[in-house]
């Protein structure tokens, strides 16, 4: 009777272990980007536009010091995209499509990669083009990095989550 109780309690903490270190935990990130000083604006109105798949994008992470991480990229891509480019149009705002109808200037973001290590650094790759009138004007793909410290995930759960956004944030602006 003792050793059906014994493994009945190391497999009830056995469970609750597993249920404990399985749950997903969210770090929301929210860089921003320091504003650059234009001499003119190169026209009045601008739209972004981000495809519904990266816009929705979240990022799973699978961490050593317990359970999964996930970092919901959509937002951070928006805003950081509407901070860059705001310094060069009067207005800049949203769009649902990349044709040229959908303003004089369509500015389109993609996400071509996003990373955070087992280190805790972050790596971000996006693409951005840049047309007027449906012709190109600018396309390019640009990388951020941010550094992170594994020792401060291994100290416990908050500084392992704070290290990743500080991380992550720091590749947003860095690709920016």
């Amino acid at each position: 009777m003792t050793t059906l109780c014994y493994r009945l309690g190391i497999s009830a903490l056995l469970l609750f272990s597993l249920l404990l270190f399985s749950c997903a935990k969210t770090v929301f990130i929210q860089p921003h980007i320091m504003y650059q000083a234009t001499l003119s604006f190169i026209d009045d109105e601008a739209g972004v536009y981000i495809s519904p798949v990266d816009l929705a994008t979240v990022y799973h992470k699978s961490t050593l010091w317990g359970g999964d991480i996930r970092i919901p990229i959509g937002s951070p891509l928006r805003d950081t995209a509407q901070q860059s480019f705001l310094p060069f149009f009067k207005r800049l705002h949203l769009v649902g499509s990349n044709s040229p109808e959908a303003a004089p200037y369509v500015v389109e973001i993609g996400l071509s990669e996003f990373e955070v290590t087992f280190g805790l650094d972050t790596r971000i790759n996006i693409t951005c083009s840049v047309s007027k009138g449906g012709e190109s004007i600018f396309t390019g793909s640009f990388e951020g990095r941010g550094s992170g410290i594994q020792a401060a995930g291994l100290l416990g759960e908050s500084s392992g989550q704070e290290e990743i956004r500080k991380s992550a944030e720091k590749a947003f602006q860095d690709a920016f």
